[in-house]
């Protein structure tokens, strides 16, 4: 066992104020910085007023900061290939939800069905978000296309 010594990172509720679910694993971030944040937060908070404020507080690169691939993933035994989509996003950004939807032919969106994989965390105050599709590219009809949904929490 290894005790925490307190030069790492820490775990950080994300917008305490919504009262997010602490039993909840999406409910938490790492912090920004080595340390943590013991006792406070290290967020940003969103002060602007419109949607173009929205992108530039919550992704680090709209353009570039934006990913899909196809990746083989074994899901429930099953060895298969899914549409991954990738989002680079400020970490400290709490003020902003990340969604992504799936669809398979641009005019119908699958919404709360993409599979949340995890975040990687870079030292730059970076976080890359990764959502699965629901269905296998196998499914008929395969799914496609992604895009990403991006709202100022209340």
């Amino acid at each position: 066992s290894q005790n925490a010594d307190g030069e790492g990172y820490s775990l950080t509720l994300i917008a305490p104020s919504s009262s997010p679910g602490p039993g909840n694993a999406t409910s938490w971030r790492s912090s920004v910085s080595l340390g943590g944040s013991p006792g406070g937060s290290d967020a940003l908070i969103f002060t602007g007023t419109t949607p173009n404020d929205l992108l530039s507080y919550a992704l680090t690169d709209p353009l570039r900061g934006i990913s899909a691939s196809i990746q083989s993933l074994e899901v429930n035994g099953s060895v298969d290939d899914y549409l991954v989509t990738a989002v680079s996003a400020n970490t400290a950004a709490d003020d902003a939800e990340i969604s992504v939807e799936f669809s398979a032919d641009l005019e119908t969106w699958l919404s709360g069905t993409a599979v949340f994989l995890g975040s990687d965390e870079r030292v730059d105050g970076v976080s890359i978000h990764h959502w699965r599709a629901p269905t296998p590219n196998a499914a008929s009809p395969p799914l496609r296309f992604a895009r990403v949904v991006l709202v100022a929490r209340p």
